[in-house]
């Protein structure tokens, strides 16, 4: 049916940690996400097409979920901490208002992913402000897509794609920053997935 929120991959470091690339992740701890969730998928890919899965300085590797993984930065018990979310992460968002933290940026994998996952990944910034005295980065992200039954009715499919696109200001959350589309222009550009009947004819009438 559309296109309706962004992940970012947000790789989060103290601003002494040294860590310049993902390069110098090398024999570093870090925190990778609770198993098998989206933030440990793409953790797992990135450091994989970084050629540091399986060396002898691979980074070591602990599979804290977002929020216990802050805490674990905070206190210094890991160097850094992948988390794949929306902007901005409230938790994150806290602790950044009373920590100096950094972002890495990431994108330099970004044609090894493209290679082996193709459609899935693209380049996209989290914006200067986002976080307190962190400036923008270029990061990975993934588009998250409204997906429907092939025999859904085309009314229905139609009414949905108008209540997104006309009804924005009432399904964005006042925390968000921008990250959801909810525009005709952006909605529709779902990639490689085709779209629903209803819901191109409702973009046809939106697009006039």
């Amino acid at each position: 049916l559309g296109r309706v929120y962004q992940n970012y991959f947000h790789c989060i470091l103290r601003p002494d940690s040294g860590i310049k690339s993902l390069q110098d992740l090398a024999g570093r701890t870090i925190g990778t996400g609770a198993p098998g969730s989206g933030t440990w998928v793409t953790g797992q890919r990135i450091l994989q097409a970084a050629k540091l899965k399986g060396t002898d300085k691979a980074p070591k590797e602990l599979q804290y979920g977002y929020v216990a993984g802050l805490k674990a930065l905070d206190r210094g018990i890991i160097d850094a901490l992948f988390l794949f979310g929306g902007l901005p992460v409230t938790s994150l968002a806290e602790l950044a208002s009373s920590t100096d933290l950094a972002l890495l940026d990431v994108s330099s994998v970004l044609p090894q992913l493209r290679e082996q996952y193709p459609n899935l990944y693209d380049r996209v910034v989290i914006p200067e402000g986002t976080y307190r005295a962190i400036p923008s980065v270029d990061t990975i992200g993934v588009g998250n897509l409204l997906m429907a039954r092939a025999d859904m009715p085309e009314e229905l499919a139609g009414a949905i794609v108008k209540l997104l696109a006309n009804h924005a200001d009432q399904l964005i959350p006042e925390s968000s920053s921008g990250i959801q589309y909810l525009t005709p222009e952006t909605l529709i550009s779902t990639g490689n997935q085709p779209l629903h009947p209803g819901a191109r004819k409702a973009y046809q009438e939106l697009h006039g």
